[in-house]
């Protein structure tokens, strides 16, 4: 038995930074690639590699969450000291990644000339390259599902660092590829067949760096039938809650183009993609959250669990406050910049409607990721079942009553039930949290309401929008300084510094050089 694991607040912060950048930084590739990809290949081919990219996310999400489980149990075993039983966590994953991709894979192949034909209903010119893109795709998806299996162990080891940065480089090259493919002229199974090079190399790296960060994997699997029903139950609740949650996310943009037309949905699409981009940030820090709370439970440390819990709460409610408050109360104006005056003026009341949501289950990401480290996935996906038919009932009901407003008052009503319901479980399952969350929210809440009601007070003003925008301005800048100064502790300022400071010398690094 090796000795237990250690997790400091400085390597959290470092780690919680590192996932932020990885989520944010392909977006931003996308956002500067996809013009250029879309002019040169034309509507019609980059249609078909749009929907490759959907392909790997749709078979992303059927990999049996074993690559959260294999995060999960091996995080457990290193808080135990117990990293003799990796080997039995890892290769059975891999094994289960590989026969699922192969079988999906497969399944791909077999129908690719259906799905360009008689689906897609593509153009005889561009079927060909179709169908050969959709059959590269299919090769693809072992390696996609393997990789994920691996950047769980490094995340279990919280070596972010490493597993980030292959992260970032393979979501960087799925826009960087297409983007040079087209540049020099290339169809589309060339620019897949290049991306699957770039994959293969990928898993290669992800592989090395497993061995080297945890030797003790080379070891061979027990395969015992405890461990592969413990990986398959959990990786099962995890599967059905993300397919579940999925479904009620997507389900109001259906409901309101059945019963509106596709221009409500439009109408409604476009706040509801601001909210989703500022959730990849709640995504990269719930992925550092996971591990660190499974290996806290894994060692019975309460203390370190509670102190990490009541700090994320306290996190998660600063930011939120501050950027679904600002995204709230700069609504028209965030909007008439991004898609012009017309569109802005129906759509700014559901981004302010969405915004209050989304602050919420901003919050809820941390119950959630405790109950997923304490081994009870079944939670989340129980709650998702059972409130899936009132919820598509009122659904329907609110947007036939009250339109595209409708489905944004309960989409950010359901979001925020989900987040209350979650923290009273977790609370009540696991007593070292008691109290925890009141205690967070009395020390924080007061002043972030008084700032998010700063926010609207200055938009009702009748001024011109450089004076509000200074006031605006003036009352982040006070809050910053509360949240600096009141909210963070001696050791959480320390941290930022000497992060700022560990970035300061990386920039300056290459222009010294």
């Amino acid at each position: 038995m090796a000795a237990p694991f250690q997790l400091t607040g400085r390597l959290l912060i470092r780690n919680a930074f590192l996932n932020v950048v990885g989520q944010v930084l392909p977006l931003l590739v996308g956002l500067i690639s996809v013009p250029i990809i879309v002019h040169r290949l034309g509507i019609e081919r980059f249609g078909v590699l749009a929907l490759a990219w959907t392909l790997f996310g749709v078979f992303a999400v059927f990999d049996l969450g074993l690559g959260w489980a294999v995060t999960k149990f091996v995080a457990e075993a290193l808080g135990q000291g117990n990293d003799y039983v990796l080997p039995d966590v890892l290769w059975p994953a891999v094994l289960g990644q590989a026969v699922l991709g192969a079988g999906g894979g497969l399944v791909l192949i077999f129908i690719a000339p259906a799905l360009a034909g008689q689906i897609l209903h593509a153009h005889a010119p561009i079927r060909a390259e179709a169908i050969a893109a959709f059959r590269i795709v299919g090769l693809s998806l072992p390696v996609v599902l393997i990789s994920i299996s691996f950047r769980g162990m490094l995340e279990a080891a919280q070596r972010f660092d490493l597993a980030t940065g292959i992260k970032v480089t393979s979501s960087m090259a799925t826009f960087l590829v297409p983007l040079g493919g087209v540049l020099a002229g290339w169809d589309l199974p060339i620019m897949l067949t290049v991306l699957l090079a770039v994959r293969v190399i990928l898993l290669g790296l992800l592989v090395l760096a497993t061995l080297r960060t945890l030797p003790i994997v080379r070891g061979r699997s027990r395969r015992s039938h405890g461990t592969l029903r413990r990986l398959f139950t959990f990786g099962g609740w995890v599967t059905t809650s993300g397919l579940a949650s999925l479904a009620l996310t997507h389900a109001d943009r259906l409901i309101i183009g059945s019963m509106l037309g596709l221009a409500a949905v439009g109408y409604y699409s476009v706040p509801q993609e601001i909210i989703g981009r500022l959730g990849v940030i709640s995504g990269g820090l719930a992925g550092v959250l996971f591990p660190a709370f499974s290996t806290f439970l894994g060692r019975q440390d309460a203390a370190r669990l509670r102190n990490l819990f009541g700090r994320a709460v306290k996190y998660m409610l600063l930011f939120s406050g501050l950027i679904f408050g600002l995204a709230a109360a700069l609504a028209l104006d965030i909007l008439r910049l991004w898609v012009g005056q017309s569109v802005a003026q129906q759509s700014a009341p559901v981004l302010r409607l969405l915004a209050i949501g989304a602050a919420a289950q901003f919050l809820g990401i941390v119950p959630y990721v405790l109950a997923q480290g304490g081994g009870r996935p079944d939670i989340a996906a129980k709650m998702h079942l059972m409130e899936a038919p009132s919820y598509l009932l009122l659904l329907w009901w609110a947007v036939g009553t009250m339109g595209i407003e409708g489905a944004a008052i309960l989409w950010s009503a359901r979001a925020a039930l989900e987040g209350l319901y979650l923290f009273w479980v977790v609370e009540r399952l696991n007593r070292w949290l008691r109290g925890v969350t009141l205690e967070t929210l009395r020390s924080s809440l007061l002043s972030i309401l008084i700032v998010i009601g700063a926010f609207y007070l200055i938009q009702t003003l009748p001024s011109s929008a450089a004076v509000r925008g200074v006031l605006t301005s003036l009352v982040v800048l006070g809050f910053i300084r509360w949240a600096w100064a009141g909210a963070l502790g001696v050791e959480e300022r320390r941290a930022v510094v000497q992060l700022a400071a560990g970035l300061r010398r990386l920039i300056r690094a290459p222009q010294e050089q």
